[in-house]
């Protein structure tokens, strides 16, 4: 990245910020001193504390007084759940298209991370472009991807409850292909030592992944809104110095 690009991302970024700021209050923002309530925060069977998507929601939380706890689940579990607000009360990552069944959350700005929606196969014969291509073949995927499930249309396909559950039925050939995010179940294949399976490319499409809150704790969004602008900003700058640093010429000295 050129250092002009650089700085110019910088000033949209810290634009960003300052918009976002105007409506919150020090009260909101202020956290010192007080002692961290806990909010649970609901997701997939397979996701760790070390995704790159919790790193980012728990930060923020903390920039406001409270601590988040990640809870796996199946996903259509974890979307009921969260939907109730009793045991749950968040939903960690789902796409913009997620609003219309997860009717009492409210979805939260910016987008934190995309998920990156691939085809896993232990066949190596596969020449897979787009959704139609699928038509014939045995597919599964994870119940509660509702948007893999709204592409495949009239395709005939498999859920299952978890990512776990897709891998052990591509080993046994009781499925030609697993549609699951790529990002995810490459951590997890790896985790296992599975290597029967690999990655299709490209992926067959890329969807943003926004946090989202039951209604119950409408009184925080601004604040953590604010608290998720400044943790992706500084997330974003300290990526773009680490580009910029490999991009610098050699020194001649």
């Amino acid at each position: 990245m050129q250092k002009t690009d650089f700085s110019l991302f910088k000033l949209v970024a810290s634009l960003s910020l300052l918009f976002v700021s105007m409506f919150v209050t020090p009260a909101q923002s202020e956290t010192a001193n007080t002692e961290l309530r806990v909010i649970r925060i609901g997701t997939l069977h397979g996701i760790q504390d070390k995704h790159p998507t919790f790193e980012i929601v728990q930060e923020a939380y903390r920039r406001i007084g409270w601590n988040a706890e990640l809870v796996t689940l199946p996903y259509e579990r974890s979307e009921y759940e969260a939907n109730r607000g009793r045991i749950i009360d968040a939903e960690l990552a789902r796409t913009s298209e997620a609003e219309r069944t997860l009717t009492n959350l409210i979805r939260l700005e910016p987008s934190i991370f995309p998920v990156y929606t691939s085809i896993f196969t232990t066949r190596k014969d596969l020449d897979i472009s787009d959704w139609e291509s699928l038509r014939g073949l045995r597919i599964d995927t994870v119940r509660g991807m509702h948007t893999v499930a709204e592409r495949l249309g009239d395709i005939p396909f498999n859920e299952v409850g978890s990512i776990e559950q897709t891998i052990q039925r591509l080993q046994s050939g009781r499925s030609d292909v697993a549609i699951l995010p790529g990002y995810e179940t490459e951590l997890l294949l790896e985790e296992l030592n599975v290597t029967s399976i690999h990655r299709l490319t490209p992926d067959l499409e890329t969807f943003l992944l926004y946090h989202y809150l039951h209604e119950q704790h409408a009184d925080i969004v601004q604040p953590l809104q604010y608290a998720l602008w400044q943790v992706i900003h500084e997330r974003q700058v300290q990526q773009a110095g680490i580009q910029e640093n490999h991009e610098q010429p050699e020194s001649n000295f």
